[in-house]
C-alpha cells in the first residue's frame, strides 16, 4: 500500500519529468499557504489532500490537483483562453501518467471523480488554470498492524 508520502513523491517525480510542467513549481498542502515560504515558479502543479477514507479493506485517498500559469492581460481577455487550454492539456496528460504509474508499479487504481474545473485567481499573481479531482483506491491490509 502506498503511503501519502509515496503518493506525493510520485506526483512530484511525474511533474519534474513533464516537458510542460517540469520547469515550474510543485507544491503540496493548503493552496492559501503556497508561495508563503518561497517564490512560485510557473507553471505550477499544486496538490491538496481532500480526504482519506477506509471502507473495510479499501483505502480511498482523494486529492485536488491544480495546474496554473500566469496570464497576461491585454485587450479583452489577453492569453487566458490559451493558458486554460494549456493547463487542461497538462491535467489530461498528468492524469494519464499518474494512472499508468500507479497501476503499473503499485496495486492501486485511479478514478477521476469529477470534471476538470477552470479557475481564475487574481490575488498576488494573476493566474488561470484548472483543478482536477482524483481518487486513488488501494487495498488496505488490516493485518499490518498485528
Amino acid at each position: 500500500m502506498l503511503s501519502l508520502n509515496q503518493i506525493v513523491q510520485t506526483l512530484n517525480d511525474l511533474q519534474t519529468a513533464s516537458s510542460q510542467l517540469g520547469n515550474g513549481s510543485f507544491l503540496f498542502g493548503t493552496p492559501a499557504e503556497w508561495g508563503a515560504d518561497a517564490k512560485i515558479t510557473y507553471p505550477l502543479m499544486g496538490v491538496r489532500l481532500v480526504s482519506s477514507d477506509i471502507n473495510g479493506t479499501i483505502l480511498n485517498t482523494s486529492l485536488n490537483i491544480f495546474f496554473a500559469d500566469l496570464i497576461h492581460k491585454s485587450g479583452f481577455q489577453g492569453n487566458e483562453t490559451e493558458v486554460l487550454s494549456d493547463m487542461q492539456r497538462a491535467a489530461l496528460r498528468m492524469y494519464s501518467e499518474i494512472k499508468n504509474e500507479l497501476e503499473t508499479n503499485y496495486p492501486a487504481t485511479l478514478e477521476l471523480t469529477s470534471s476538470i474545473t477552470p479557475f481564475y485567481e487574481g490575488s498576488d499573481d494573476e493566474v488561470s488554470g484548472v483543478e482536477m479531482n482524483i481518487n486513488i483506491t488501494q487495498f488496505f491490509d488490516r493485518s499490518v498492524c498485528a
